[in-house]
């Protein structure tokens, strides 16, 4: 049985001083294992984190998203924890959501994905983007999927090879889904709060493309 001691959860960060310090906290609040990947930032965001109770893992480039959760991930299993939860440093995710997780893990879930609720708050060409993208998916991999890009995730390390992704960037939960779909494997999904504070930032319809065609790619 998975107890909370034996749950982690892996921040990947990059130029995140104005938020950073407030989600490490926040998580604090649930998981007190915490590992946080700088994946290259030239601000404050290092200092912040220095002052923080955690496993700080630094790379003096920027590599990616994809490559800095992989780390983090590889980090976390190497210490002796059983399961990751992957978690935005930008503030878009609530802490409070992560009792919901850890209620799933603890009943033997090895693979949980949060898909997030929608408001007339959400940036219209990121909902229309996501939406086409997780339809698409669902079509092509025959897979029932909510959320295709929704970065709060949990997974096993007895199924972590099975869907280990090759993403350098933000391709990381796309291909995260294809595997699992090849893999048939099995997961749960639980609806999660977001918080937009960037409406710029993120997914850009460019990315998404990409992502269309990665993904045709990783079907066949």
């Amino acid at each position: 049985m998975i107890k909370k001691t034996d749950i982690f959860v892996v921040i990947p960060v990059y130029n995140e001083e104005r938020n950073i310090g407030k989600v490490v906290d926040e998580v604090k609040k649930y998981i007190n294992n915490i590992v946080v990947v700088d994946d290259g930032s030239k601000d404050n965001t290092v200092k912040i984190l220095k002052n923080k109770e955690i496993i700080l893992v630094r790379y003096l480039v920027n590599i990616g998203k994809g490559s800095a959760l992989k780390t983090g991930f590889d980090v976390g299993f190497k210490k002796g924890f059983k399961v990751g939860i992957m978690f935005d440093g930008d503030g878009q995710h609530w802490a409070g959501d992560l009792p919901s997780f850890i209620k799933k893990i603890g009943k033997g879930k090895k693979i949980v994905l949060g898909y997030r609720v929608f408001n007339g708050k959400t940036p219209f060409v990121r909902k229309f983007v996501n939406n086409l993208a997780t339809l698409f998916v669902s079509v092509l991999y025959k897979v029932k999927i909510r959320d295709l890009t929704c970065g709060f995730r949990s997974i096993s390390k007895d199924v972590f090879k099975k869907i280990e992704w090759r993403s350098d960037a933000y391709g990381v939960e796309t291909e995260m889904v294809c595997r699992i779909a090849k893999n048939k494997l099995g997961f749960s999904q639980l609806p999660v709060q977001t918080i937009y504070k960037d409406n710029y930032k993120g997914v850009t319809i460019l990315d998404a493309l990409k992502v269309f065609f990665e993904a045709v790619y990783w079907r066949f």
